[in-house]
């Protein structure tokens, strides 16, 4: 029984892949594996009623797939806010925090639009010839800005990471 269960669900992940867009905030956890919460029960209303939900059809959230879950007695993971699991001092994979918390893969900031939050990258850009950073006070991060030639203007990831307070989201350093 359960692995007919694990195999119904990876079937219908498999077949929803690229139908719905990925639950970041509410993962279905089941014997180790985790899968997409709004794609398993869009795929499985289709199994069942002979066509799957499309993703404007519904909502992956608290009040109706993750419910619905919950009632059937799966366990559903209510993904936190980077601040509250990222490690201070911890060196993370880009690739892997984009991926369990959304964003785009270039620039210097990916905004986070379920966590109220943005991650700002720095680093070495030696071909550009600059490096951001803290200062040696280790008080200020000292961020160049998106942008290769002339002055950097306030559009895309340098007006998120300006108006980031103003927009009641966090920056988060990287």
């Amino acid at each position: 029984m359960f692995l007919g269960i694990r195999i119904i669900a990876f079937r219908a992940h498999a077949l929803g892949e690229g139908r719905y867009q990925r639950s970041r905030l509410h993962p279905l956890e089941y014997q180790g594996w985790t899968y997409d919460s709004k794609t398993i029960v869009g795929v499985v209303y289709g199994k069942q009623h002979g066509a799957p939900l499309r993703a404007g059809e519904f909502s992956g959230g608290l009040a109706t797939v993750v419910r619905l879950l919950r009632n059937l007695q799966f366990f559903v993971r209510d993904t936190a806010h980077p601040a509250r699991t990222l490690t201070i001092g911890k060196t993370y994979c880009r690739k892997d925090l984009l991926g369990a918390y959304g964003g785009q893969l270039r620039g210097a900031s990916g905004s986070r639009r379920n966590f109220r939050s943005y991650f700002c990258f720095g680093g070495q850009w030696k071909l550009y010839g600059y490096q951001d950073g803290w200062a040696e006070d280790e008080e200020l991060f000292e961020y160049t800005g998106e942008g290769q030639k002339g002055n950097m203007t306030f559009r895309a990831g340098n007006k998120t990471i300006r108006d980031h307070r103003k927009n009641g989201k966090d920056l988060l350093l990287h």
